[in-house]
């Protein structure tokens, strides 16, 4: 699989073109589709990742020793905030105890929240190779990149449907990744419907 990059930006009626151009041999990508979030509320805030989720049915298909992603509204900024990597401890009917996250520090008690399990793909790239990172999915979604120990690497929040996080070599931005990758965990930040996740990760090649 060949991956393409170029770059174009359109500004007042003018065209940008080719800003940077590159092929590269190889390529990973994923192309998934996530299941429903279910909503709760954060009922209890014990610290900054550790608490209780109040699930609004008790259907929500959440289950003990689950890993999975919790991500609320930040009413101030108006962006999706997320903890990953999350534990769910023993599930009673509707109540979920949560645990070990990272990412962002879970907000107040009485958050309303949506609780999406983790779901995990095989996505395999070498690190001294890779030259394109690429995300993207229809509705909100959180994308996190492992080494072969657990290691996390890479974090991306996509924060609206359709929009993407782009990275490339050629931009002048550090390289957001910091491992070699073996897994993409994957979460739906929707609570609304399925959703439809890509990412791509392009290597030169060795």
């Amino acid at each position: 699989m060949i991956a393409s990059i170029n770059g174009t930006a359109n500004v007042q009626g003018f065209s940008f073109v080719n800003v940077f151009s590159a092929d590269y041999p190889t390529a990973a990508f994923l192309d998934q589709t996530l299941p429903v979030g279910v909503t709760g509320s954060l009922t209890t805030r014990t610290d900054d990742n550790t608490g209780t989720v109040t699930m609004t049915s008790v259907s929500h298909g959440i289950a003990t020793g689950n890993r999975v992603s919790v991500s609320w509204l930040n009413t101030t900024t108006g962006l999706i905030e997320v903890q990953y990597k999350v534990t769910v401890g023993t599930v009673a009917g509707t109540s979920v105890p949560i645990d070990l996250g990272l990412g962002v520090n879970l907000p107040v008690a009485t958050t309303a929240v949506v609780v999406a399990r983790e779901v995990v793909y095989d996505l395999l790239s070498e690190l001294d190779t890779l030259k394109l990172v690429a995300v993207t999915a229809a509705l909100p979604a959180q994308v996190v990149l492992e080494n072969a120990g657990g290691t996390v690497g890479f974090v991306a929040t996509i924060q609206a449907a359709d929009k993407a996080y782009i990275w490339t070599t050629n931009s002048g931005i550090t390289i957001p990744v910091t491992t070699d990758v073996v897994k993409a965990f994957v979460a739906n930040c929707s609570s609304l419907t399925v959703n439809r996740l890509d990412v791509a990760l392009a290597n030169a090649a060795p």
